[in-house]
């Protein structure tokens, strides 16, 4: 399944694949993945009508992908929102630091799997909307 998308809000990530007596898919740092990964986290059997994430990092990258089922992903740099529909396993989204995201519309059956380029910090997460805006305007980078 191809998944294209022009977005300055994010960019996608494509896993290597080789189809044989299945799809074997590849994710390498360095290649696909741009970081060094420090946390790997993953999302599922969620609630119906669940929305997660409501939240953006102010250093953490972070990439998405959808294994199985579906999620929309809202992102939202503050100026611009946008929502990627993820429903294939080998595309996924590079979110960076300073972009709001929430996960909408999560099938029951999907399964989110994460990958970050810092460990758990609680200090690195805005929660509040408007506190996020507030740190939009005071980070000018």
């Amino acid at each position: 399944m191809s998944m294209k998308f022009n977005s300055k809000l994010f960019s996608t990530i494509t896993t290597q694949t080789i189809h044989d007596d299945g799809i074997l898919s590849i994710l390498e740092v360095g290649k696909q993945l741009p970081f060094a990964v420090k946390r790997v986290y993953t999302i599922d059997n969620c609630i119906p009508n669940l929305v997660r994430g409501r939240h953006a990092h102010k250093e953490t990258c972070q990439a998405m992908f959808c294994l199985r089922g579906s999620v929309d992903l809202l992102l939202d740099n503050g100026v611009k929102k946008e929502i990627v529909r993820l429903i294939a396993p080998n595309i996924g989204v590079l979110i960076k630091p300073r972009i709001w995201h929430e996960m909408k519309n999560i099938s029951r059956d999907a399964l989110l799997l994460m990958f970050a380029d810092r460990h758990y910090n609680e200090n690195d997460y805005i929660r509040n909307y408007k506190d996020f805006l507030v740190f939009l305007k005071k980070d000018v980078r």
